[in-house]
């Protein structure tokens, strides 16, 4: 095997990593193409004139927007050039189709979710899984969480490529690497994936623990997603109904890897989860605030209680009555992950264990062409509303605090459901006094850092989906 020594590892964020030399080449890129293609630079008038319009509408920080942007940049750049200096969630794709196949559900896909790592004093790049999803090709090939990837196609991952090598479409072949005494080493261990058409249920794993007679539930969230037809709801109600059928009287969720979602799911979830005393009541969850125009049209046009400006609690016929809930978290759970944390805080004992969150507490909205044909394929995600809980918290820059501190070593992984990870084995510690697993051993200090994922940016809080005519017509 080939040892990669290293004395530091950064697991990082895709974002981060790619901001800057991505951004700039594609600046020069789109730069030369506007002054060159007149064609090219009419038709990002059209579709800059269209992002414009609906920053100036929905955009959180409206009155910010800058008086002299040039409309014939190439639609990225016009776009990113708008943003609020503290606004690092909003985005655009020039692939709209995909991004609501994404949002309902059903994407091309390899099957595996992945942290980056980059070696300290080192352009080479490593994956570590985070989880696989059943039936996927990854699965299918034997690719399991905490695996290792050094190579793609037998190139070796580094801070230029490795985006393009993980992101291209189709499949490809991985090599693997192996965790041995502070070193990695390079096996051969290859597996060929192929990207398929999947329905990704992001509830990925549930079971029951009856430990010192306490039933005690488990389940894995990664994504906060309705799926078409609310699919995905009905699977959570069915997940949730038979938990409570087995009798469970404590729930661990396992957000580790949630970077959010729709709201409807966050507060569907909620629903399931709070005391009865709280959804029969319909006691409010969340409330919204947006840019003036948009705050004061809602109250104008639907009153103080308007669903647009808050979100209640509500019953349901499986929900848990639980009067504690247990959340784990890593700095990658975000957005509607938070939320839900956040919303529960004043109606029950919410239990966080893990890592500080990722520090969102904002929603967007999915803003796409309508027109029929399409005049353009982009699709922007504005940063639309800030979201507080029934007591006003919000403004958590730096994460929630977890009340337990456990790291997420994904170079120790287990298995979900396995009771010696150590953030399910606090969580069992806690509900039944009993050790079962060494939850206490990681140091607070470790030498690496586990961030948010730009192959999840994606996700979040998403408001809705809607057309330039929804709102405001």
């Amino acid at each position: 095997m080939k040892k990669l020594v290293f004395y530091s590892i950064q697991i990082f964020s895709l974002f981060a990593i790619a901001g800057c030399s991505k951004d700039d080449d594609l600046i020069s890129t789109s730069t030369e193409i506007a002054d060159t293609t007149s064609v090219a630079s009419e038709s990002y008038s059209m579709v800059n004139d269209w992002i414009s319009e609906n920053m100036s509408l929905y955009y959180y920080w409206n009155t910010s927007l800058p008086a002299s942007a040039d409309i014939n940049d190439y639609p990225e750049d016009f776009f990113y050039n708008l943003l609020h200096s503290s606004d690092y969630f909003s985005f655009i794709t020039d692939d709209a189709a995909s991004l609501i196949d994404e949002l309902s559900g059903t994407t091309l896909a390899l099957g595996f979710s992945p942290a980056f790592g980059k070696f300290n004093d080192s352009d080479q790049v490593f994956m570590i899984v985070e989880y696989v999803y059943n039936g996927s090709s990854a699965f299918e090939q034997g690719l399991k969480r905490g695996d290792i990837i050094l190579k793609i196609n037998g190139e070796h991952l580094d801070t230029d490529n490795y985006y393009d090598l993980y992101s291209q479409s189709g499949g490809y072949s991985v090599t693997l690497g192996s965790y041995i005494d502070g070193a990695i080493y390079e096996t051969s261990t290859t597996y060929d994936i192929t990207a398929t058409y999947l329905m990704l249920d992001p509830i990925i794993d549930y079971e029951i623990k009856e430990i010192n007679g306490i039933k005690i539930g488990y389940m894995v969230y990664v994504e906060f997603i309705a799926g078409d037809n609310d699919q995905f709801l009905s699977s959570m109600d069915q997940v949730i109904g038979e938990l409570k059928s087995q009798g469970i009287t404590e729930l661990v969720v396992d957000l580790r890897y949630n970077p959010g979602g729709e709201l409807t799911a966050a507060q569907h979830l909620a629903s399931l989860l709070a005391p009865a005393s709280a959804t029969s009541s319909g006691e409010a969850f969340v409330t919204f605030n947006y840019n003036d125009d948009l705050q004061n049209y809602f109250l104008r046009t639907e009153g103080s209680n308007s669903d647009n400006l808050k979100m209640t609690l509500e019953t349901n016929n499986n929900n848990l009555n639980l009067s504690r809930i247990f959340f784990l978290t890593t700095n990658g759970s975000a957005s509607a992950s938070e939320l839900i944390i956040n919303g529960l805080e004043p109606y029950m004992d919410v239990v966080v264990i893990g890592e500080p969150t990722h520090g969102k507490y904002y929603g967007s909205y999915v803003i796409y062409n309508t027109d029929t044909p399409p005049t353009h394929n982009w699709a922007i995600v504005p940063v639309v509303m800030k979201y507080a809980n029934s007591l006003g918290v919000t403004d958590f820059v730096n994460g929630l605090t977890p009340d337990i501190y456990i790291e997420d070593d994904l170079f120790s992984a287990k298995e979900f459901g396995n009771i010696t990870d150590p953030m399910l084995a606090s969580a069992i510690e806690q509900i039944t006094g009993l050790s079962v697993g060494n939850a206490r051993a990681l140091s607070p200090q470790k030498s690496y850092s586990t961030l948010h994922n730009k192959a999840k940016m994606t996700k979040g809080n998403v408001m809705g989906v809607l057309s330039p005519a929804d709102i405001l017509n």
